[in-house]
């Protein structure tokens, strides 16, 4: 069965009866007499201020009901007692801009724009799909109100950490939730941990990139590329048959790792405007792989420049990891 919860107005709670009565006496007592607000003097000019409704000369006199209304002193309480199911019902009649900035000004308040989203730490199995955990509470409020904020927040988030094959799954399935492809459009910086280092699903190797291509107003872009990703066993010696007889690790041309990633895809990003390359491994033997990165980096970025004359920012690192990461 649902739970259900009743709202008791403060005036009715016992504890606080004796309190409500001052209150309501001190209320009664404090009234405002029109002798306590003289009319304002003249401009010294001796003019009037003009009415703007009527363009007549009009006085500057206030009288006591009318600074009752700036209500200088506290409202009666039956005021306040449904305050808090009362719907701000103005709100969706603001343009869509001023509330737009109205949620990224609480989602900062909240605390939900000071961390990139990790994908990792969020996405379990079983986890819905229409209104995951990261999003902001204020989300839970409609269908009208999700799909107003969500683009809101993957705008203004740091960025989106993808480090798996079903959080690249879920993901898309999520953006796609939102209509119009609003969500699609407004994701600005995606970061892969794993680009395309999905054990157990090598036909899904391009599964990374092609969610980068559906999103068209990316501008950052971090892949991270393992060791064995960018090297490859080339025959070291070869016997009488030329069948090899010893292999060492050499790393892959630009050619081999554009074709095998399809990297063209990429410039199709007409909004992209930095590409963080990093690489890693667990050992200190790179067998070339820091260069075959730095090569394909250097590529992307001429080719974005020859063909799209786009600007592209290339940073390239490498490191070396000294322990397991999931």
């Amino acid at each position: 069965m649902g739970s259900k919860i009743i709202v008791i107005p403060f005036e009715r709670i016992p504890r606080h009866k004796n309190e409500v009565e001052e209150l309501s006496t001190a209320l009664k007592q404090f009234t405002l007499k029109d002798e306590d607000f003289p009319p304002l003097p003249k401009p010294a000019s001796g003019r009037t201020i003009p009415s703007a409704s009527t363009g007549k000369s009009t006085s500057l006199k206030l009288s006591a009901s009318k600074w009752k209304r700036f209500r200088f002193f506290p409202a009666p309480l039956d005021c306040y007692s449904n305050a808090a199911r009362i719907p701000c019902w103005f709100f969706e009649m603001l343009p869509l801009e001023i509330r737009r900035d109205i949620y990224r000004i609480a989602m900062e308040d909240m605390g939900y724009l000071h961390f990139p989203l990790m994908l990792r730490d969020t996405i379990k199995r079983g986890t819905n799909g229409f209104l995951p955990s990261f999003l902001p509470l204020f989300c839970l409020t409609s269908k009208a109100v999700r799909d107003e904020t969500i683009p809101v927040y993957l705008r203004n988030v740091p960025q989106v950490t993808v480090s798996a094959y079903p959080q690249n799954q879920f993901l898309g399935k999520f953006l796609n939730t939102v209509q119009d492809q609003h969500a699609w459009k407004a994701l600005k910086a995606l970061e892969f941990n794993y680009f395309a280092f999905f054990p157990g699903t090598e036909g899904m190797k391009n599964a990374d990139l092609e969610l980068v291509v559906q999103c068209p107003g990316l501008e950052k872009l971090k892949i991270t590329m393992h060791l064995t990703q960018l090297c490859a066993q080339v025959a070291d010696a070869l016997d009488e048959d030329g069948e090899p007889l010893t292999w060492r690790s050499g790393a892959k041309s630009v050619e081999e790792l554009v074709e095998w990633y399809r990297f063209e895809r990429l410039f199709e990003c007409d909004n992209l405007s930095q590409i963080d390359w990093r690489g890693w491994s667990y050992s200190g033997h790179e067998f070339g792989g820091p260069g075959a990165l730095e090569d394909l980096a250097e590529w992307i970025k001429d080719e974005f420049s020859r063909r799209k004359a786009q600007s592209v920012e290339q940073q390239v690192s490498w490191y070396v990891h000294r322990g397991y990461d999931y």
